[in-house]
């Protein structure tokens, strides 16, 4: 319902927009292809939605270079599902299938992942946090005094004493190479580096806070001592618009928070994995835990489950080849139970999420559906361009090998000063060659590519996209 009524207040917009332009036709072509062509409206309408979530206001705010920018990635796509029409049969059915294998997976993750886990971990709030912190680097410096190794009455005379030369006129850097319990920072004046304030722990992203530049704290305490913190430097970083640092943001909270997520999905795993009647089949496991000789088992004991779920399953032999390559004391540690539980996990992982995610209907949401296409487009595109280019490759003959060989023979030298024989390097030569091949191929191909589609890009309709009366920057 929701996504329907943005579409109604998008199709208002741009109806809006229309109607207040003063010479553009919004049938005009920004670009034209021999399949045909984008026009001005299909144009805004997917910029709109793609690059500024539907935020007209952002977007009426676009740069030029913006626009062009995403004008080239639609004509890409244009010219990528042409060429899968045309590569009928082997390229289309190689392609479709890892695309839709992505795409399935990538509708389960933008919406399993996002509402099940991610939004456990950070909100949008915090995405928008994050953006606005990037927009300020700091170089800070400090000097530590640490408490476990001094004591709290020591290691706070000795910071106090510090403060006190510092307020006298002594240099810092100088104090934290002679003073500060931070060897690594202390050799460099105590200097952090340029970073972010959400680089430092909370006590002292708090009295950073309070700092100009030039300036340095009272003794404050911390969980690992006392500090006294200096602002060397700051600065303004130059941000893309939140919609396109959005994603490279939330991989960042992500990375942060990996622990607590992985605790969360292995969770969620266990509760997909009673609820979708997946199975543990103790007695075949305490069979193998009775016996300390994996080759004991028979045909018959091998084939036995130890696991399924649905069509899956993982028998005792497999199992047992795991256990074959432990030494005998790990294996004597190993709660087995738990050890293929957690390994039939992640073996029935995919399958346990994308029944999941049908039954809450992620991969019937049109939202989500629509950015895992956009999400995958561009493994979409490498698999067909590797297979179309690859096609048009020779093999490296022998010369190409003995000289390319020749050409770098000091990358062949080893430490005692001999050099590898052509024989045992021969295979990586014919890659590096082939790589070297495909990069010029593939450049060619798309330059040749991209001039039989695009017949001409009308940049003057572009520059006069979502225009407004009294827009100065036209």
């Amino acid at each position: 319902m929701k996504i329907k009524m943005i579409k109604i207040l998008l199709a208002c917009w741009v109806i809006l927009l229309v109607s207040c332009r003063d010479h553009q036709d919004p049938e005009a072509y920004v670009v034209k292809l021999n399949t045909g062509g984008i026009t001005v409206s299909e144009f805004e309408e997917n910029f709109i939605r793609a690059a500024f979530g539907y935020d007209i206001e952002k977007a009426l705010e676009s740069t030029y270079d913006q626009r062009r920018r995403f004008l080239n990635d639609m004509v890409s796509r244009r010219i990528v599902l042409d060429l899968i029409d045309i590569h009928r049969p082997d390229t289309l059915r190689m392609v479709q299938k890892e695309y839709q294998h992505n795409l399935n997976y990538q509708a389960i993750v933008n919406g399993l992942f996002a509402d099940s886990l991610v939004s456990k971990l950070f909100t949008e709030d915090d995405i928008v946090k994050r953006y606005e912190q990037k927009k300020i680097s700091y170089h800070p410096k400090h000097i530590l005094i640490d408490v476990s190794k001094h004591g709290d009455s020591v290691a706070k005379k000795k910071i106090n004493d510090i403060y006190s030369d510092l307020a006298e006129g002594t240099d810092f850097d100088s104090l934290a190479r002679n003073f500060s319990d931070d060897v690594k920072t202390g050799v460099n004046g105590g200097s952090l580096g340029w970073i972010y304030i959400y680089d430092l722990i909370e006590d002292m992203r708090d009295q950073l806070k309070t700092l100009d530049k030039g300036n340095y704290t009272e003794p404050f305490l911390s969980r690992y001592g006392y500090h006294i913190l200096y602002l060397e430097d700051i600065r303004n970083n130059q941000l893309n618009v939140f919609e396109a640092e959005r994603h490279n943001i939330s991989e960042e909270l992500l990375r942060e928070n990996s622990a607590r997520f992985n605790f969360l999905h292995k969770e969620m795993l266990i509760r997909l994995f009673d609820r979708y009647g997946a199975e543990i089949h103790s007695d075949n496991i305490e069979l193998i835990a009775s016996r300390n000789d994996p080759d004991s088992f028979d045909r018959e004991e091998r084939s036995a489950p130890v696991a399924s779920y649905s069509d899956l399953r993982i028998n005792t032999g497999e199992i047992l080849e795991i256990l074959k390559r432990m030494p005998s004391e790990t294996r004597e540690g190993l709660n087995l139970h738990e050890e293929i539980k957690t390994y039939a996990l992640s073996r029935f992982r995919d399958d346990l999420m994308r029944q999941y995610a049908e039954d809450l209907g992620y991969t019937e949401r049109e939202d989500i559906v629509l950015k895992a296409r956009e999400m995958t487009l561009d493994i979409l595109r490498k698999a067909l361009v590797q297979n179309i280019v690859r096609s048009k490759l020779d093999e490296p003959g022998e010369d190409e090998i003995r000289d390319y060989y020749e050409s770098n023979i000091e990358n062949y030298r080893k430490q005692d000063g001999t050099i590898t024989d052509l024989k045992s390097v021969r295979s990586g030569i014919r890659n590096a060659i082939r790589r070297s091949k495909f990069d010029v191929k593939r450049a060619e191909w798309e330059k040749e590519i991209y001039e039989y589609y695009v017949h001409r890009i009308d940049h003057v309709e572009l520059e006069k996209t979502l225009y407004r009366p009294g827009d100065e920057r036209k």
